[in-house]
């Protein structure tokens, strides 16, 4: 229920409410790779980009195959945010080739 709501003011644009929201799933249940991607996102989008990368690493730590695309992606963003542009280059460089080996559906 709360990784709804949290979701919901995502949508809405309503980044900090949403990262609030998502930050108590967590508590509730600290194996969402779902809800800490959902939160690096509004993280990314506050201007937080160290608390993003923190996040998308958690996620991409839980090897949930439907999340990993979505990890690799925040954490290249977070890395080119703060600066880190060879890193946040390779990141995205090893999602490409694991998505044209088919080993990400």
């Amino acid at each position: 229920k709360m990784y709804l709501r949290a979701a919901s003011h995502s949508e809405q644009g309503e980044y900090l409410k949403a990262a609030n929201a998502f930050s108590r799933s967590i508590e509730l249940d600290d194996r969402q790779a779902g809800a800490f991607l959902g939160r690096a996102n509004c993280f990314l989008c506050l201007g937080k980009a160290s608390s993003a990368l923190v996040d998308a690493e958690m996620a991409i730590q839980m090897q949930t195959p439907d999340w990993e695309v979505e990890g690799l992606r925040l954490k290249s963003l977070a890395l080119f945010k703060l600066g880190q542009i060879t890193e946040a280059v390779s990141v995205y460089n090893s999602l490409l080739q694991k998505l044209n080996n088919g080993a990400i559906a």
